[in-house]
């Protein structure tokens, strides 16, 4: 039928219009627009669409090259979009994005641009935790513990003390967890340590 077929030529008009539309857009988006968005929605704790707006940037802007164009600093995307993974207990992909921002995006000089560098070290850590990969996530810790810097890097103490001695108590290293679960005690007014983690460290 005429009507039939004008009809179908309208939405199919209709239909191109959008997707152009659509493209248009997405080449309007940039790097600071995403990351602007994808932080805020970590503030009101929408870690579905932080993570999502967080892959976006990686995908979008990471794929080639990112260390030249944007820096060192682009590997802070990778360390926020570890942390929505975690918080949405996605541990294998928050493990990944936790090595890219320590491995890809190496700070040089006395003045670093990847501020997530050294800290994606524990939260890998953390990650291979939840993963209950213990001897990977010992190993990240004792790693972070060894390259962080004691001013600039700044992070829970209590529980990292704590997460360690875990670590080591499920490898079976007793006087090691031992050790660490100390630590966060003698030291439970100054770090502080939580009451539940001293719970899980015993």
């Amino acid at each position: 039928k005429p009507n039939d077929s004008l009809i179908a030529f309208s939405l199919r008009a209709c239909a191109i219009s959008l997707l152009l539309g659509v493209s248009a857009f997405s080449q309007d988006v940039t790097l600071e627009s995403l990351v602007a968005e994808g932080r805020t929605a970590m503030e009101e704790k929408n870690w579905s669409q932080a993570l999502d707006l967080h892959t976006q940037a990686a995908i979008r802007f990471g794929q080639e090259d990112a260390l030249r164009n944007f820096g060192a600093q682009f590997g802070a995307i990778f360390y926020h979009k570890g942390v929505c993974e975690m918080k949405l207990r996605k541990w294998t992909e928050a493990m990944q994005s936790f090595e890219t921002c320590y491995r890809d995006f190496p700070n040089t000089g006395k003045d670093p641009g990847n501020l997530f560098q050294i800290l994606a070290l524990c939260k890998w850590g953390e990650a291979a935790m939840g993963a209950e990969d213990w001897e990977l996530a010992a190993s990240r810790f004792a790693k972070f513990a060894g390259e962080r810097d004691r001013l600039r890097d700044k992070f829970p103490q209590g529980a990292f003390y704590v997460n360690t001695a875990v670590c080591q108590y499920k490898l079976g290293h007793i006087p090691e967890g031992n050790e660490n679960l100390e630590i966060a005690i003698q030291n439970k007014a100054d770090f502080p340590t939580p009451e539940s983690g001293i719970v899980a460290g015993f």
